[in-house]
């Protein structure tokens, strides 16, 4: 026969909506973490424009999201997801122009009227693709 956990011997963060709202879009937002069993908690007041505070209150009342603190905490794991794209983007271009100097440096470049006729057709023929 299994042995009955008591909770008391359970590690688990407290659970509270401490979420409140007012007329100008300030919002209460509970931050919870656990280390080695011990609960920190961080309060931070964040100010949302009229349109942000509807988009937060539509979430909730959506069903989806049981506090704004999810929705605003949703967000941000979003914008992080974004930010690490943009940065794996970017080193792909840096990537791409590294590659490119190294070809001048060899002396495998081409002429620069070549190069703008060869860019003034690809971008023609990327405009009829998209007609």
């Amino acid at each position: 026969m299994a042995k009955k956990l008591h909770t008391n011997m359970v590690k688990r963060p407290k659970v509270r909506r401490l979420t409140c709202n007012n007329r100008i879009g300030h919002f209460w937002l509970f931050l919870a973490g656990c280390n080695d069993g011990f609960v920190k908690e961080k309060f931070m007041n964040v100010s949302l424009t009229p349109e942000l505070e509807r988009l937060v209150t539509q979430k909730v009342e959506s069903g989806l999201y049981q506090s704004a603190s999810e929705v605003i905490r949703e967000g941000l794991r979003l914008l992080d997801d974004h930010d690490r794209m943009r940065e794996l983007h970017l080193n792909e271009v840096r990537k791409k122009i590294e590659t490119g100097l190294d070809q001048l440096d060899r002396g495998q470049g081409i002429p620069g009227d070549q190069a703008y006729a060869q860019m003034k057709r690809r971008s023609a023929e990327s405009r009829k693709g998209k007609r």
